[in-house]
């Protein structure tokens, strides 16, 4: 039991960390998987007016965007590489009832986000 719980508990935080990185027009792109967000124009603009960028820090500020955007990009593939892997090793741990329960309750969470953020995350 202890295990099923700290197995849920690693998901849970996963993809809690996944969906808090919404929201914010400073930090974050406007990935499509992730739901609604600004553009790095959007943001820069943004920051621009709201911090009084000079046309310098505008440039570097778009370069730094550019290539945090790729290294997120990376980072979501494996975070997905990664949780696959973990529900197929769950698999092996857990009963045919245990893992029956475990999809139910995956396919329901997932039905929650759906319904949230117009868009069901791929895992």
């Amino acid at each position: 039991m202890k295990k099923l719980l700290a197995i849920f508990g690693i998901l849970a935080v996963t993809q809690m960390a996944m969906a808090g990185m919404k929201g914010n027009p400073f930090m974050h792109d406007d990935d499509e998987e992730y739901g609604e967000r600004y553009s790095s124009e959007e943001r820069i603009e943004r920051m621009t007016q709201h911090l009084g960028l000079t046309p310098e820090q505008v440039e570097k500020m778009t370069e730094l965007m550019d290539r945090s955007k790729e290294k997120r990009k990376e980072l979501r593939a494996q975070m997905r590489e990664m949780h696959m892997s973990d529900r197929e090793a769950m698999k092996e741990i857990l009963t045919e009832e245990q893992a029956e329960k475990m999809r139910e309750h995956m396919e329901e969470k997932d039905c929650d986000r759906k319904g949230k953020h117009g868009k069901k995350h791929h895992h």
